[in-house]
């Protein structure tokens, strides 16, 4: 009997460690799992542009501040779908658009490099409504408006949408 009491206990196996291994393991897996998800491009989002810009006449108007003015020259380059004439065909409501942007924008906003980015993407946002709710006249009105999706602040687009893509200052002065 006495060598039975003897008798060392048996070792148990460290399972507290082998548990964080797998953790880790599931934790790593799941992490490139999704990371390899969103990084691949959805293909029904890829707009195509046009191959040529439109341009706008000279738009020559006060700022938020009466007392400075803003001269800009403006072309835009619109989803390869959207016919040129129908733009053309709604320019009027397009200048409207332009105008009240940029009557509502401080004179730093126009002069400032790192807000012209925003500044371009009200502008194609303003000219989108415009051209949108001509185009709603001749839609069922009781068809709901397609929510644009949120731009990515990376993109070189400055609408997601349309039909204004992009955006370019040809010329842009303030006094």
């Amino acid at each position: 009997m006495s060598e039975e009491a003897v008798e060392s206990p048996k070792k148990k196996k460290p399972i507290m460690p082998i548990l964080m291994v797998l953790v880790l393991l599931l934790l790593g897996g799941g992490f490139f799992m999704m990371k390899s998800k969103s990084g691949k491009p959805d293909k029904k989002a890829k707009i195509e542009l046009a191959e040529k810009d439109t341009e706008l006449e000279e738009f020559l108007t006060n700022t938020a501040d009466p007392s400075v003015y803003v001269r800009a020259k403006i072309s835009v380059t619109l989803r390869k779908d959207f016919e040129e004439a129908k733009f053309k065909a709604e320019t009027g409501d397009v200048r409207d658009a332009v105008l009240l942007v940029f009557n509502r924008t401080q004179p730093r906003e126009v002069t400032d490099g790192s807000n012209r980015k925003h500044l371009k993407r009200e502008l194609a946002d303003a000219m989108n409504e415009a051209l949108n709710a001509a185009d709603e006249k001749d839609k069922d009105p009781e068809a709901k408006p397609e929510r644009p999706k949120p731009l990515d602040l990376k993109s070189d687009r400055d609408s997601s949408t349309g039909p204004v893509m992009k955006v370019r200052f040809s010329s842009l002065a303030t006094q």
